[in-house]
């Protein structure tokens, strides 16, 4: 009797077991969702250019997906994730709106359903640059910087933002055209973007254009919503070896942020605008150092923040 009492005990024990395993492996699969919990309806950007800002997903833990269907799949195109079975995929083909209806079962079998409501906007609209401003300090006879402020107009925040800017001289032909990338800007906030070019070019920035490539959404649901600056503080001071940073985060939640550092020399020049990527875990204080080189010419600074929560 005792011998079958222990063995049903470990039969227990280990089923126990195998189901804590199986739990602690959906735990362990980071989440990427294309909603936030609770929410059906969401906002993305479509970027022409971009081969791989346009895809997003929809995660419904704990069921197997049988069927993905769109509304309209000119605009939205939706299906099944071949590499979890807990996962649709959506792929953004062009500017509208589609509802997509995702159906699936539970550990126990029972079948359910729901919808999405998916509103696609034009990408190159969710920024407004500012007047290019001269970087004097920095410039020498030959190369002319200039730094550009780039506004983020939309709801939501991005966590990477690539800048087209097409420089032209008086006549308006193109003389210098590349890319330069923007981090972590929240919704509403403004960061900035710096550009070089030889003077020989003869820029007319009056006749220069800068616009939005691509980006990447920082955190969808809730229109990506930017951190709460009463949960967390980045200050910083000079020191014989650069700019000692220090951020402290109060929130649950991680931040991203990026640090633009505006430097000017004895005279009150600005030498350097520079940026700074900073990531601050929940509950957690960091630090780092913006190192000064043998040829910077700074000896006071403005500090301006941008950020996106994760």
């Amino acid at each position: 009797m005792e011998t079958r009492k222990m063995k049903t005990t470990s039969k227990v024990i280990a089923l126990l077991t195998a189901f804590i395993m199986v739990l602690s492996v959906f735990a362990a699969v980071p989440p990427v969702e294309a909603f936030a919990k609770g929410t059906e309806k969401e906002t993305f950007y479509y970027f022409e250019n971009s081969s791989t800002s346009n895809k997003y997903t929809i995660t419904i833990y704990g069921t197997t997906i049988t069927s993905v269907k769109s509304s309209k799949p000119s605009v939205v195109k939706a299906s099944k994730d071949s590499t979890a079975k807990y996962r649709a995929v959506l792929q953004l083909k062009k500017p509208g709106s589609s509802t997509v209806t995702v159906t699936y079962k539970n550990y126990s079998g029972r079948k359910a359903s729901k919808k999405y409501s998916i509103t696609v906007k034009d990408g190159t609209s969710i920024c407004s640059f500012g007047t290019p401003t001269p970087i004097t300090g920095e410039c020498t006879n030959y190369t002319q910087y200039i730094y550009v402020p780039v506004k983020n107009t939309s709801k939501c925040g991005f966590s990477s933002l690539k800048i087209f800017y097409d420089l032209k001289d008086a006549d308006g032909n193109s003389v210098d055209a590349d890319t330069k990338w923007v981090y972590y800007l929240g919704a509403g906030q403004t960061g900035y973007v710096v550009v070089n070019y030889q003077t020989s070019h003869g820029v007319d920035l009056s006749k220069s254009s800068f616009s939005v490539y691509d980006a990447e959404q920082a955190s969808v649901g809730k229109n990506g919503s930017k951190p709460n600056k009463k949960l967390y503080s980045i200050t910083s001071k000079l020191t014989d070896s650069g700019i000692a940073v220090t951020g402290k985060n109060k929130s649950d939640k991680s931040y991203s942020f990026n640090v633009y550092f505006f430097m000017y020399d004895a005279n009150g020049t600005l030498c350097y605008v520079k940026s700074h990527n900073m990531y601050l875990s929940a509950k957690k204080t960091a630090t780092d150092t913006l190192t000064r080189h043998s040829y910077d010419k700074y000896t006071s600074y403005k500090m301006k923040i941008t950020g996106t929560s994760r």
